[in-house]
């Protein structure tokens, strides 16, 4: 019965250990910032940096304003997809901690 039971919990160690990790947060307006990271959990196999402006009629992510930040995380393929006709300010990518900001 031991050693079921440490199989099992070597199996959810090595199941944690290859979960995908994204930073998340924001630093906009400093300029100077360490982003905490996010281990993906679920069907979250992407890591995202979603870009919003502020622009005077209101938020978009596909128009250029005068204030704009940044929100990276952990995100499914569909909502990738989702993102797609709005690349320009947002970005997908599927390796562990590859949504800095500096990185893409």
């Amino acid at each position: 019965m031991k050693a079921v039971i440490s199989l099992l919990f070597l199996g959810l160690l090595f199941l944690h250990g290859e979960a995908l990790q994204c930073y998340k947060g924001s630093c906009t307006g400093r300029p100077t910032c360490s982003l905490p990271v996010e281990i993906c959990t679920g069907d979250q196999d992407q890591c995202v940096r979603r870009t919003k402006i502020r622009t005077n009629t209101g938020i978009s992510a596909n128009h250029r304003g005068d204030r704009a930040w940044t929100t990276p995380g952990c995100a499914t393929k569909a909502n990738c997809l989702e993102l797609k006709p709005m690349k320009h300010h947002s970005r997908c990518c599927s390796g562990d901690l590859c949504n800095s900001p500096k990185e893409m």
